[in-house]
């Protein structure tokens, strides 16, 4: 069985009694390497796959449709996963409606803010990265909708590196004394909440992205307000479903699948997430 997966995010996933076939293509130093067909477990190909992967960044999004559209005309079916891929003629996408998780967001924020005065302070790790830009639309939209008067300030080119990130919010907070809430759609949360203690400054409201160590340490402290999340491993699974079902060998139509948003707070972490470090704190 041959396949394509084209994705974001490093994702781990748990091995299942198959065998697939893959040719990826994995772009590398801004060129890419050709990888024999080669048998290997399910587990293994994802693993392997993740960490040498397609990251999604969109100075390279014309070199993978292009791959796409080679690896369609052999007859192999292209899943893309976490992050979509327009114009690649794929034929489905798993993972989350990041334009409907921004709005969430935006919503989130909205009501807990409620009356109270103060702007918005928006970080990215990088604009043109294309999921982080659809949440950043979302939000926006949403945000100036339901709440015109709410001022929004934006920061990106972190990188989601904490030096950086860091960096860039003191400069925003220094420059403006009315930021009172987060949104972090790029991570570097650590360096975010060091930033504002750093300046004896308080936020009502943080909204972050995906369920990580740091994210669940900062839930547990109540230093983030909620983390929007999905499951990663249940993306993998879809997708995985999704190429056997165009090789015939499932039932079913293919289409794509949006993951669930899960709204997660320091009360319903899943249960792994809780024994992380030895257990609730």
């Amino acid at each position: 069985m041959a396949c394509g997966f084209f994705g974001e995010d490093r994702v781990l996933f748990e091995g299942v009694p198959a065998v697939v076939t893959v040719r990826p293509y994995l772009p590398h130093n801004g060129g890419h390497v050709d990888v024999p067909v080669t048998q290997w477990p399910v587990h293994a190909l994802f693993h392997s796959f993740a960490v040498a992967e397609l990251t999604g960044l969109d100075l390279r999004r014309n070199r993978q449709v292009t791959a796409c559209w080679q690896l369609i005309r052999a007859g192999i079916p292209i899943v893309t996963l976490v992050t979509d891929l327009p114009g690649s003629q794929r034929l489905a996408y798993v993972g989350m409606d990041n334009r409907a998780a921004g709005a969430t967001a935006a919503y989130l924020m909205g009501q807990w803010l409620g009356d109270r005065p103060g702007d918005v302070l928006v970080t990215l790790s990088r604009g043109f990265f294309r999921g982080e830009e659809e949440r950043e639309m979302g939000f926006q939209g949403a945000m100036r909708t339901r709440y015109p008067d709410r001022s929004m300030i934006e920061i990106d080119n972190s990188d989601g590196l904490d030096e950086t990130m860091r960096g860039l919010v003191l400069a925003a907070l220094d420059s403006n004394p009315h930021i009172s809430a987060v949104y972090s759609i790029g991570g570097g949360n650590m360096a975010i909440v060091e930033a504002f203690a750093s300046r004896q400054r308080t936020y009502s409201v943080f909204i972050a992205h995906d369920l990580d160590h740091d994210n669940m340490r900062l839930l547990r402290a109540g230093r983030i307000s909620a983390v929007l999340h999905h499951d990663l491993r249940q993306d993998m699974r879809q997708a995985c479903y999704a190429v056997m079902q165009a090789h015939n060998a499932l039932p079913g139509a293919v289409y794509s699948w949006p993951s669930n948003i899960h709204i997660i707070t320091p009360y319903n972490m899943p249960a792994p997430a809780l024994s992380v470090d030895g257990g609730t704190q």
